[in-house]
């Protein structure tokens, strides 16, 4: 497994950094079937196949989000991803996850339509900031700390389980150590990358950066076990499919988008 792992990520990582640097079309294309195949993968854990219309209909239009965003105006474009949001967040606190008869398909695209394509439309509006190229980056690479952080922090000191029904895992002193990663990443990226140095508001972008990361990654473990499925998709041996690498950047972007837009820049 882990072998897998590492040839996905030294083949995968160069090309992430390389589109996120290029930006403009082939970012957005590839932003765009990422999307795409997001929605084929959730539909399909809920028990749809791709031969259903609604299921190509829900992916193209997950796609189309992301040349539909030009048009967006901040405020309900924040409303919309803070449903998002909420609404997979109730999967962690109320819902059953106990796995069951498949969700219906008129509940599966609209939450695909608002977790997987409104959400990862703010990968666009973010790459589309002033130096937004330098912002996905701190992103990306603050996700990865607060990933990290938790894992390691949670393997040496976790005590108290932090969500057992969804993921056991995970522990609270897991959680509170990936958000100081993410703040101590995000701090020294700011510098390192040259962006707006605001010391407060770039250390508080952090700490809400892992706070999103660590909610995003919960959310989709609770959609998953709903579901009862491991990974969402096998796209990427070792890691699963992409949604299994978007979750906690689904919301971590969303957050940062907003911070940024409305308070740093």
């Amino acid at each position: 497994m882990l072998l897998p792992r590492l040839l996905t990520a030294a083949v995968g990582l160069p090309v992430v950094i390389a589109l996120v640097l290029i930006g403009g079309i082939p970012f957005a294309v590839a932003l765009a079937l990422l999307l795409a195949v997001g929605v084929f993968e959730f539909c399909h854990a809920a028990g749809y196949g791709s031969r259903r219309p609604e299921v190509w209909l829900g992916a193209a239009l997950a796609a189309a989000l992301v040349p539909a965003v030009y048009g967006n105006t901040d405020l309900r474009a924040g409303i919309l991803a803070a449903t998002a949001m909420l609404a997979l967040l109730a999967a962690v606190a109320r819902a059953d996850v106990t796995p069951d008869q498949r969700p219906p398909i008129w509940l599966v695209l609209p939450a695909a339509m608002l977790w997987i394509g409104w959400l990862g439309v703010h990968l666009l509006l973010v790459r589309r900031l002033a130096q937004g190229g330098r912002w996905l980056l701190l992103l990306l690479l603050a996700v990865f700390a607060t990933d990290t952080g938790a894992y390691a922090v949670g393997r040496l000191l976790g005590r108290h389980k932090l969500a057992p029904r969804v993921s056991p895992a995970k522990t609270v002193e897991g959680a509170i150590g990936g958000m100081l990663c993410a703040a101590g990443a995000t701090v020294a990226l700011n510098y390192l990358l040259g962006l707006p140095h605001k010391p407060i508001l770039i250390t508080a972008l952090g700490v809400a950066i892992g706070l999103a990361a660590e909610l995003g990654d919960l959310a989709e473990s609770a959609v998953k076990r709903r579901l009862g499925v491991k990974d969402m998709g096998r796209l990427f041996p070792g890691h699963g499919g992409v949604l299994d690498r978007l979750d906690s950047i689904l919301f971590a972007g969303a957050v940062l988008y907003y911070i940024v837009r409305w308070a740093i820049l």
